[in-house]
């Protein structure tokens, strides 16, 4: 029977591996952007990367898939694994696909639903995130310089939630929030097939 398999490979790779029709690849894009009401409310500060989706994050699109029952342990609860809420912190170590948390935590909100996460269908089948810091969120004497977005966990509230993934983090160039900036964070996630 292998030798069956192993011809029929090789009808269609040289190398004896059958070719794989699709590749999924999961992506994200991160958009920052500073107003300072100080400056008028002019956008002071704004960038956009390509974001770290790691691997925490990839285990919560495979259970997803799994789809297990209430009252199944850790994240195999279908409800634990949506996106649910973005941090900001001071940690500018560069993202790396092992990271569980932010480097240094200074603020986590929940997305208000359904404004502030949308699945947008084809053609693109993407998911489009926002959140907005106001003026009197997340001042800091250190400089915000990281980002990431969570899964849910057991808990709404991700202070207390236990089994909460990091689904993505970024970093960005430094700079020190005070309370006459607002920041907005727009984030798209999505998969390519190819």
């Amino acid at each position: 029977m292998y030798e069956i398999f192993k011809k029929f490979a090789e009808r269609f790779n040289k190398s004896g591996a059958i070719p794989h029709r699709d590749v999924a690849q999961l992506y994200g894009h991160i958009e920052v952007s500073v107003f300072d009401a100080a400056r008028g409310g002019k956008r002071v500060y704004h960038v956009k990367k390509r974001n770290q989706v790691v691997n925490t994050g990839r285990q919560a699109v495979l259970e997803m898939l799994t789809q297990y029952g209430a009252g199944s342990p850790g994240q195999q609860n279908p409800n634990y694994n949506q996106l649910w809420s973005l941090g900001v912190g001071t940690d500018g170590t560069p993202p790396t696909v092992n990271q569980t948390s932010l480097g240094a935590e200074v603020l986590t909100k929940v997305f208000a639903r359904p404004t502030e996460v949308l699945y947008v269908p084809d053609p693109t089948f993407e998911i489009h995130c926002s959140m907005t810091f106001a003026t009197t969120e997340a001042n800091d004497p250190s400089p915000l310089q990281e980002v990431a977005i969570f899964t849910r966990g057991d808990n709404d509230d991700p202070y207390v939630a236990a089994d909460r993934l990091l689904y993505a983090r970024q970093t960005f160039s430094p700079f020190v929030k005070t309370n006459t900036m607002t920041v907005v964070f727009n984030w798209i996630l999505g998969m390519t097939v190819a």
